[in-house]
């Protein structure tokens, strides 16, 4: 029968630091890939926030000191889209947080032209400490940034959730409408805004993709639910 060896210093440190690393990705609430990278976007919200940079065999790289949010209560109860809070772009990474106005460029040297859509509303105060209840009630009375995703490498797309009733959709069924802000990072386009009755799951290529309704089979049962593609006129 072999025998087990004995782990030497250098690999239990090695496997230490493995573990640190897998277990700071736990509490990633969103990352995404840029060029030989990994970059993650964390839970934790104090006064001085970082971003964590990942090689592709998840050993760290460095870390990226990132503007902390204004609302911390507020973005430790409400997390946006689940993993959808950062995304990368040809010039980097941007981040949204709950009260955010348009994504917020990850590199300080990057552009800050930041773009206000018509339905957004100004948060003034954070959540207080109260019931879960009155957080969720509170939460509502203004729109919430949920995602932002790259459409291409230079344009980025930021979904609001929460909108103010004025905004509704006379004319469509839906249960919720959603906010979309679409903006250029380098100034190829005046940006736009729209309201949308679907809600983004995904985008690339220049599209953005929703869930749709299941898939009737022809023995009457549903299969699969369709994934639908929409394209945004923003020239």
């Amino acid at each position: 029968m072999a025998k087990l060896r004995p782990k030497t210093p250098k690999l239990a440190q090695k496997l230490s630091q493995c573990a640190t690393e897998f277990a700071n990705l736990r509490y990633a609430k969103a990352f995404c890939a840029n060029k030989d990278s990994i970059i993650a976007h964390h839970i934790l919200t104090e006064e001085q926030v970082v971003a964590h940079v990942y090689s592709p065999m998840l050993e760290t790289i460095g870390e990226i000191l990132i503007e902390p949010p204004r609302l911390i209560s507020l973005n430790r109860y409400f997390a946006g889209q689940r993993g959808r809070t950062i995304d990368c772009f040809d010039d980097g990474a941007y981040y949204v947080y709950a009260e955010s106005m348009d994504a917020i460029p990850m590199e300080s040297s990057l552009s800050r032209t930041q773009y206000e859509p018509d339905f957004f509303e100004w948060r003034p105060e954070d959540l207080p400490e109260t019931s879960l209840e009155n957080k969720f009630r509170l939460q509502k009375e203004y729109p919430s940034t949920i995602a932002v995703f790259a459409l291409n490498g230079s344009t980025r797309m930021v979904v609001y959730a929460d909108l103010d009733s004025r905004w509704s959709l006379s004319d469509v069924r839906t249960d919720e409408e959603y906010g979309l802000s679409v903006a250029s990072n380098t100034g190829q386009f005046p940006a736009r805004s729209t309201i949308s009755p679907v809600y983004p799951e995904a985008a690339g290529g220049g599209y953005f993709y929703v869930v749709g309704e299941h898939e009737p089979l022809p023995n009457g049962e549903f299969g699969n639910p369709v994934i639908l593609r929409y394209r945004l006129r923003y020239f």
